[in-house]
């Protein structure tokens, strides 16, 4: 995750080199997300909850755009989705004879997605009220961590993402925003990239599913709300 952001950073930085004279809009949001993509129908009982417990957890976002005019402009976003989660699963599902025959198993799922994105206002003559419309397609990151039993597993693909969503912002001043956002971000995986104890290797996703063509949906939805700044006092319209 870290590479990520200091890649946003260092592009960030050029957008507000270049913007200097313009209008520069940074959003910062945080809410709750949730995973679209359906479970298995033949997990046991406790990994199936712990599975339905992984589908919500908190969602990041932050946005860095350029306003071309009053209309429209273009930028960069990241999101983050992170959720964790705790099940007792019978030993018997490892395929391992554990001593006490459960072993506690404990996954940690992170999403991560950057990309260059598009604005467009929706009210253009409104000045209170705003609401904004995007669009985003970038790289998307998904990794899920799993330990059990003081052994580790690591799924984890990289793919391309679609993101599009709907702002509504509330200004406080001439360069200070209330934001909320509603966020859809649509990805799909055919191979997932498997690393355990005993080694690397990428498996498809037809080999979860017995055999029938599947892909492993990683869309998600996301609430967030947060703040906006403008770096450069916005030309408001005259009433």
């Amino acid at each position: 995750m870290l590479k990520y952001l200091i890649v946003f950073i260092v592009l960030s930085s050029c957008f507000s080199a270049y913007s200097q004279f313009k209008v520069l809009r940074i959003s910062d949001n945080i809410g709750y997300g949730f995973m679209t993509g359906e479970i298995q129908s033949d997990l046991p009982n406790s990994i199936e909850r712990q599975s339905r417990d992984l589908k919500l957890g908190n969602f990041y976002e932050i946005d860095v755009d350029y306003g071309v005019n009053d209309v429209w402009g273009f930028g960069l976003t990241f999101k983050n989705f992170h959720s964790d989660a705790s099940a007792v699963v019978d030993g018997v599902f490892f395929e391992e004879d554990f001593s006490d025959g459960v072993v506690d198993v404990d996954t940690d799922i992170e999403l991560n997605f950057i990309a260059p994105k598009l604005y467009f206002l929706l009210n253009e003559e409104e000045i209170k009220h705003q609401f904004v419309g995007n669009l985003a397609i970038g790289y998307l990151r998904y990794e899920s961590d799993t330990s059990y039993s003081n052994k580790l597993m690591r799924v984890s693909a990289s793919t391309i993402g679609l993101s599009g969503g709907f702002d509504y912002e509330y200004r406080l001043t001439s360069f200070l925003y209330l934001t909320s956002r509603l966020s859809a971000l649509v990805s799909f995986v055919t191979e997932l990239e498997v690393k355990d104890g005993s080694g690397k290797r990428t498996v498809s996703v037809d080999n979860f599913s017995n055999g029938s063509k599947q892909r492993e949906n990683l869309s998600s939805i996301g609430l967030t709300v947060g703040v906006r700044v403008n770096i450069a006092k916005p030309r408001l319209r005259s009433s």
